[in-house]
């Protein structure tokens, strides 16, 4: 065949693939009742989508079985309907609790409201009909994220049928006579060989930016994005040994035009109703991060975030965990154009400050404070925002300020510009006695200008990150730049330590073979060099390696390798290293497991006396599913630090964690959580009752019994709690 001619033919082939698909939706003329049955007559003006593709582990390839998609709306809601073929007795099925139903099969739907590439909304389907959701940002996903939304799935002798119906109040868009959104709808299949991704958008490997690669979504027109009126009243009863206590609070939203929301609560009853895994917090140097389980304050979470998630060493400016125990707070977000606006306040009653320094970072309890937080975000082209915030927390006699802008620029299909520029102004507490049980006497920072005590001092400082990235199908990789000065603070943030000036960079190379065994291979090595902020005193150089692997079976492999040497407390310590390896297995619908071994030379960080000790640590867990409604979910983990040449012990932690839940209904469960910690010799029961039809209605009834040792296991606290909490939308 002439070369003119089979070029042409590749052009043609080549833009086929990657020509960016669209659909047109129409307005339904006949009421549809979501319950997971995809009736004819409801649906029968609907168009059809089928021409789904394998994206993972295939690459745009022809999939295994077949899925049909519908699309419609009315002034409230959009409505997606999903006929998933395949053998029933294949199929990944669990009735579970909201957000967890990543092991199943399961369908559902990307959005971006804003048609910008920056954020879009999540909505997955199990084939009982069970939710999850949540956002997916730039390079990263975001599960806190809840909506209000409805589903319903059931199994066929065909495979599976989901219906979801979803309010447009519950997205966040500009009002417009028409809209151009953008769209993809997914399914993901989970079998014993392999987890297969089905797209109905193909996905280029080469383009970084997955958002931009959704479809267009036209004909959408006469809808209602206005929010609501919304309560939310709660009780709460809580006895702990003799005492009973309870709490009465409301919440209150409120839309103003169509762009914009209110919200205020008052009195509300923030607390955990699960206590985070215990993690080991032994000779750590910083106050470690928890993430946010919060409604209130997980709705908007795109926006306030700056960063920080991942191996990232951006600065959190704002961390809605040290709002611990809020009077009172207040949220307001709008749109007006491109631009994304917001203000979270609260009046907190037991603050813990995250305080960082060069070398250690630990929280301080300031008692009350009042945190105000403003922020905007632009969208550019795609891909691309550019954003500011101003944060302001005050308590007692002290007061943190921060002022700062952010963004993201991207070049083309691959390369990103990430950067963030941060000042802060700080005046310190004067209290001793504080002071003293922080532990912060008699320290200094910044050469000796500052000391670490509580003593009413003022000063500024400031913060810089930027990165140039490449991400591409085969190689890509990073060049990193951060600051942040002796002085630099975020009162209502994140940050674990100061004082630092790094530049790293690294390379990875990714593989995808085509063959029986092996679905991709990733290795990326990386290196970096630490100063202090001034650039007078070297503090680290390290290197990093890893290696990972998919494989057949749903197993995942992978090594890391993390040399490195530092100066601490004024000594050089060479040669310290750490070495992991991670398995993970899903080869089984009711059996999945996984382990993590690991060894090294740490640092023992006691400033008086640094020294090397060897670690040798251990995890193990697993999640046993004898059937759709039981989950046994056992984790262990192990870690021993012992001198090189004598194997005498420094320390020991051994954490044992075991969650036995029972799903009667996609809204109701029993779950009980045993936790013993051999470092502090304690042993945590708790049992919970709890119905939760969606994210906001809930009721709880359960208990926490702890106990301590000392010759025996003794009871050291008794607590019951009961709340209910119910929305009202007006």
């Amino acid at each position: 065949m002439n070369k003119k001619y089979i070029f042409l033919i590749f052009i043609f082939i080549n833009t086929c693939i990657w020509a960016e698909k669209s659909i047109t939706i129409s307005r339904n003329t006949i009421p549809i009742l979501v319950d997971g049955i995809i009736d004819a007559d409801e649906w029968a003006s609907v168009q059809i989508f089928s021409d789904f593709i394998e994206v993972m582990p295939g690459e745009n390839i022809s999939p295994l079985v077949e899925t049909e998609v519908r699309a419609t709306f009315d002034s409230e809601n959009l409505y997606v309907s999903f006929k998933a073929f395949d053998d029933p007795k294949l199929v990944r099925a669990h009735l579970s609790k909201r957000d967890d139903i990543f092991a199943d099969d399961m369908v559902g739907i990307i959005l971006d409201t804003q048609n910008d590439g920056v954020m879009g909304n999540l909505f997955m389907v199990n084939p009982f009909g069970n939710q999850a959701d949540g956002q997916k940002m730039i390079n990263s996903e975001k599960m806190d994220w809840d909506a209000i939304w409805t589903s319903a799935g059931r199994l066929t002798d065909q495979g599976f049928e989901v219906e979801m119906s979803i309010p447009f109040s519950s997205l966040r868009f500009q009002e417009s006579d028409k809209y151009h959104w953008r769209i993809a709808f997914f399914r993901t299949i989970s079998r014993s060989d392999s987890r297969r991704q089905l797209s109905w958008t193909p996905y280029d490997r080469n383009n970084g930016c997955e958002l931009c690669q959704l479809g267009h979504l036209y004909g959408l027109e006469g809808i209602g994005g206005r929010s609501p009126i919304e309560l939310l009243p709660s009780a709460t009863g809580f006895k702990e040994d003799d005492t009973f206590d309870t709490n009465l609070g409301m919440g209150l939203k409120i839309p103003i035009g169509t762009n914009v929301t209110a919200e205020i609560t008052i009195n509300p009853d923030f607390s955990q109703i699960e206590s985070d895994q215990a993690r080991i917090d032994v000779n750590k140097r910083a106050a470690l991060s928890y993430s946010e389980s919060r409604p209130f304050f997980n709705e908007g979470i795109d926006l306030f975030g700056t960063g920080s998630y991942g191996w990232k060493p951006k600065v959190r400016a704002v961390y809605t965990r040290s709002i611990n125990n809020p009077k009172v707070a207040a949220k307001i977000m709008g749109q007006f154009g491109k631009t994304q606006f917001g203000y979270l306040g609260a009046q907190d009653e037991d603050t813990y400050l995250i305080v960082p320094f060069t070398e250690f970072g630990t929280t301080v309890g300031v008692g009350e404070s009042l945190s105000n937080i403003f922020r905007a975000k632009h969208s550019l082209k795609q891909g691309s925002y550019i954003g500011g915030i101003i944060t302001d927390r005050r308590y007692g006699d002290g007061l943190g300020q921060m002022l700062g802008a952010d963004g993201v620029f991207r070049f083309g299909d691959k390369w990103n510009l990430d950067w963030q520029y941060f000042a802060s102004s700080t005046q310190e507490l004067s209290d001793t006695l504080l002071t003293v049980e922080s532990g912060l006497t008699g320290g200094y920072f910044q050469g000796n200008n500052f000391t670490t005590d509580l003593d009413g001092e003022s000063f500024t400082g400031n913060a810089t990150y930027t990165s140039l990235e490449r991400h591409g199908r085969n190689w890509g990789g990073t060049l990193m730049y951060v600051t942040k000065s002796p002085t630099f603070r975020v009162d209502n943030g994140y940050l674990s330590l100061n004082d630092k000036k790094k530049m790293s960079g690294n390379i990875y190379r990714q593989f995808w073979p085509e063959n029986e065994y092996i679905e991709h291979l990733f290795a990326l090595v990386g290196m970096g060099r630490v100063y202090n902020h001034a650039g007078d005193q070297w503090v680290e150089d390290w290197l990093y390696a890893t290696v990972s692997g998919k494989f057949k079976g749903q197993n995942n492999v992978s090594a890391d390798f993390m040399p490195n040497s530092e100066f601490y407390a004024g000594d050089t310590l060479k040669n310290n290293y750490h070495l992991s390896l991670m398995w993970n297995s899903k080869f089984s619908d009711k059996f999945h497991l996984g382990m993590g071994p690991s060894m090294g030379r740490e640092i023992i960080r006691d400033p008086s006396n640094p020294f090397q000790a060897i670690n040798k640590s251990m995890s193990f867990w697993m999640d046993i599913k004898p059937n759709e409604k039981i989950s046994i979910k056992p984790f262990v983990v192990y870690s021993r630090s012992a001198l090189e040449d004598t194997d005498e012990e420094i320390y020991s932690v051994l954490i044992g964690r075991l969650r036995l839940s029972y799903q009667f209904t996609s809204a109701t469960n029993f779950r009980i959580v045993t936790e013993y910690q051999d470092y502090y010799k304690t042993i945590d029961i708790q049992p919970l009752l709890s119905y939760q039809p969606n994210p906001f209605t809930i009721f709880y009834v359960g208990a926490s019994l702890q106990y301590e040792q000392s010759n025996q296991f003794i009871s050291s606290s008794t607590q019951a709690y009961l709340k209910f909490q119910y929305l009202f939308s007006l």
